[in-house]
């Protein structure tokens, strides 16, 4: 019986850059889609902007927010910000990132940043 080898899997997925290409490839035929197919587009997406990617509140204080910056630019890049006050000129904490892992451990540390926050009596 043969089995899986998904180190071998793995190992090939970094060398040949498979999720940066994957993700370029996705935004490259998401934007062909929104200029080649407007109409449809906006009646899929009413409200799309990838400005707004995600967004999750916390008491009345306190916002993360995710978001791709410049909004539909394939050479564009994520933001994760927190976010106090409803002050979105100078976030709490703000940091940039191409990378998905980059972004869990930047999203991770937003939570940190609103944990603490929160313990301090800013909810």
């Amino acid at each position: 019986m043969n089995s899986f080898n998904f180190s071998d899997l793995d190992t090939w997925v970094k060398e040949n850059e498979a999720e940066k290409r994957a993700f370029e490839a996705f935004w490259n035929n998401f934007e062909y889609y929104r200029n080649e197919e407007q109409t449809e587009f906006i009646e899929c997406f009413p409200e799309y902007d990838p400005s707004k990617l995600f967004q999750s509140r916390y008491g009345e204080r306190l916002i993360i927010d995710i978001g791709w910056f410049p909004s539909f630019s394939i050479e564009g890049h994520f933001r994760t910000a927190v976010i106090q006050d409803f002050d979105w000129e100078t976030p709490v904490f703000e940091k940039t990132c191409k990378d998905m892992d980059v972004l869990k451990n930047h999203l991770s540390e937003a939570i940190v940043v609103v944990s603490g926050l929160m313990e301090a009596g800013i909810k």
